[in-house]
């Protein structure tokens, strides 16, 4: 992991195919903490990266902005409905 962008290298691809989805690997608390992913890194439509083990802490999402939009006059009609 760098900061200095690639230079002219090709995209990094892969073939969908929804007649074989990836299935994620659960645990009884998959909801509550992350999971190790590894047994799926095999497969062709997964894409993995890996580098060097990380010397800090780094951030990597940046930041994080959310549009949310609702259908107010949907939801008031389903509240009426109750």
């Amino acid at each position: 992991m760098n900061t200095t962008l690639p230079d002219d290298e090709p995209s990094d691809t892969y073939i969908y195919d929804p007649r074989d989805p990836v299935m994620s690997t659960f645990s009884r608390g998959a909801y509550f903490e992350p999971q190790d992913q590894k047994p799926l890194a095999y497969r062709s439509d997964i894409l993995v990266y890996m580098t060097e083990l990380l010397g800090q802490n780094v951030e990597v999402t940046g930041p994080i902005t959310v549009q949310h939009l609702c259908d107010v006059i949907g939801l008031l009609n389903l509240l009426q409905r109750r």
